[in-house]
């Protein structure tokens, strides 16, 4: 089962697995906050929706050899054992307004490409 509805400002894709609600205009875009779910185990995805991001960051230091972490807690579920640097900063701005969007079906999956 595939069903896909472009709507104003969304796109709603529902298969067999999973189900979810793309932004593709206004504040933020990618999955919309609490709308992907999974079919068999009943998941969602917690707070602000997936694919917004704001900066990127990888394992390591910095050139100065601290961690550029220093906003960000060491040591608890969420941040990990890690220190952390940034690769790139702001990814997407979150005030796009519209993202152009294109729907490819293939035999076993559908992806939305922004």
């Amino acid at each position: 089962m595939l069903t896909i509805n472009e709507n104003e400002g969304s796109i709603e894709i529902e298969t067999d697995h999973y189900q979810a609600k793309i932004l593709t205009e206004g504040y933020v875009t990618g999955v919309g906050a609490e709308s992907f779910v999974d079919k068999r185990t009943g998941a969602k995805d917690l707070g602000f929706g997936l694919c917004i991001v704001d900066f990127l960051l990888e394992p390591g230091f910095n050139n100065a050899g601290t961690s550029t972490q220093s906003n960000y807690r060491l040591g608890d579920l969420v941040h990990g054992q890690l220190p952390k640097r940034y690769v790139e900063l702001p990814q997407i701005c979150t005030k796009a307004k519209k993202l152009p969007f294109k729907i490819v079906k293939g035999k076993d999956f559908v992806a939305l490409r922004q």
